[in-house]
């Protein structure tokens, strides 16, 4: 297990070495997942504006990317920012800090790191941001879809 010091704490990963490879391997898949999802939805969106054989565009393609392009675009930006998120957990495995919680230095419970493996926080830390984040919304009531606490 590698030792690292992180805000005044001694870390390491709370990981064994064939854990590590497991969520490595979880993570390089999702990734792919992401990839994937990214790419079809760009090859929907140039599908939608493909001319026809006589050279006009279906109204009905030019209406369908009317109506929904935006709801393309946030799905694209959400598969981005996963990957980059993904991307960061793969850094910490390969720093040897993975499955640390980056706020308290403790080991993330590995349900969550099933549920949610590129996660940087353990639960309870979870919590405070979130519990931080509601806090500066002034209590307007809008509020965080909540799920279970296995995948806050």
């Amino acid at each position: 297990m590698m030792q690292k010091t992180i805000v005044g704490k001694r870390v390491g990963s709370a990981l064994n070495r064939d854990r590590l490879s497991y969520f490595q391997g979880l993570l390089l898949l999702k990734k792919q997942e992401a990839l994937k999802g990214i790419e079809s939805f760009s090859q929907s969106r140039k599908l939608e504006l493909n001319v026809s054989q006589n050279g006009q565009v279906s109204d009905e393609r030019v209406a369908n990317h009317l109506a929904d392009p935006s709801a393309k675009e946030k799905l694209i930006s959400k598969n981005k920012n996963l990957i980059n998120r993904i991307s960061q957990a793969l850094e910490r495995v390969e720093r040897g800090d993975y499955g640390v919680c980056a706020e308290c230095g403790q080991p993330i419970d590995k349900k969550r790191l099933i549920a949610r493996p590129f996660t940087k926080l353990c639960l309870s830390c979870k919590k405070k941001e979130e519990s931080k984040e509601n806090q500066l919304k002034g209590g307007n009531g809008t509020r965080r879809r909540h799920f279970s606490n296995l995948y806050a």
